[in-house]
């Protein structure tokens, strides 16, 4: 009976999770929201876990985005006044915290995670799970935290990966990977991103 009802449940959660991809503005609410704040129509705020505090929006911050963490691990923290475009991804198994007024460009993608197993057979073993019972880990994903501090501008379909910290007022180039720390300060472009010059406060 008992294998039954979860059987019941998942297909249950399996639906109404593709449904609401589906539906664009997801899940608004099962986030804890900052005064102020705007979840636009075509985010998606993806938390199976149902813990609200596992993604915190700081005050005067505009989502556009794709925030996800999984069912059972993962958390986003956003600052104050922050921006993160259309098409946008922030995938956390982990910790991925964003200070205040950072500015995401569209198509941004952010990971503190692999997202899948290197091996091959548990990667199949993940997506059976998956398409049968909605986003479970089942593996080690190697996850590492990532941190996007105060004032960091990335451009246009920048990839972070896991284990990165982007410094205060840092630059990021459009169509950058980032695969490695990005000091204060500075911009970085290419992939892998490098730094190629500092920048003052001022930005001059």
């Amino acid at each position: 009976m008992k294998k039954i009802i979860r059987k019941a449940l998942q297909k249950i959660y399996f639906f109404a999770f593709h449904e609401s991809m589906a539906s664009g503005n997801v899940g608004a609410f099962n986030c804890v929201l900052g005064d102020n704040s705007k979840i636009y129509s075509q985010a998606i705020i993806n938390n199976p876990s149902a813990i609200k505090a596992n993604i915190t929006i700081g005050k005067n911050s505009h989502i556009a985005g794709n925030l996800t963490v999984w069912a059972n691990a993962g958390k986003i923290e956003i600052g104050d006044s922050t921006f993160i475009g259309e098409g946008s991804r922030v995938f956390s198994a982990k910790h991925i915290r964003i200070g205040d007024r950072v500015q995401i460009a569209h198509g941004c993608n952010i990971f503190d995670n692999n997202i899948h197993s290197l091996n091959s057979v548990e990667r199949h073993k993940e997506y059976v799970q998956n398409v049968t019972g909605g986003l479970v880990k089942l593996f080690s994903l190697k996850e590492k935290d990532v941190v996007i501090e105060n004032d960091a501008w990335l451009g246009a379909s920048v990839i972070v990966l896991k284990g990165v910290t982007i410094g205060k007022g840092a630059i990021v180039g459009a169509g950058s990977v980032v695969t490695k720390d990005i000091p204060d300060h500075t911009i970085a472009v290419g992939n892998p991103a490098r730094v190629i010059r500092t920048i003052g406060l001022s930005n001059e």
